[in-house]
């Protein structure tokens, strides 16, 4: 699963790096985690993460080895907060009404850098919202 952690702003960000692309898809196989604070949920069978099967919120539930990843990179000590994975969206989606993120390069980035990632506009994410990226 991902070989690198790095935490992630709401705003749309210059990246320092180019990020793998599927040619057939377009999407990069890099993914944005969402930590949902504020919110526990009550222990079941299927953790925390249950609470992240909202696709009209942009998010699912993480892959098992991902999210033992992620765990272990954030070191969450409550594992009762639902740790989720936002939706890609194909490049440009900033003004997109579908949630999620969008990673672009070249041309097509979000802004004045090589390669950069956006939130579509429907994404309810505010300036305290714990973001990261994890990559392969």
């Amino acid at each position: 699963m991902p070989g690198f952690f790095t935490s992630v702003q709401v705003q749309a960000t210059c990246l320092p790096q180019a990020l793998p692309i599927d040619p057939q898809t377009g999407l990069t196989s890099c993914r944005i985690f969402e930590e949902i604070s504020g919110i526990t949920s009550q222990p079941s069978a299927s953790g925390a993460e249950s609470m992240c099967n909202s696709p009209p919120d942009g998010l699912s539930v993480p892959d098992a080895a991902a999210l033992a990843a992620m765990r272990a990179h954030v070191g969450s000590a409550d594992p009762n907060l639902p740790i989720c994975q936002l939706t890609q969206l194909p490049s440009g989606c900033s003004g997109s009404t579908v949630p999620g993120w969008c990673y672009a390069s070249g041309p097509t980035a979000e802004s004045s850098c090589p390669q950069s990632f956006a939130f579509s506009q429907a994404v309810g994410l505010d300036a305290a919202t714990q973001l990261w990226l994890g990559c392969p």
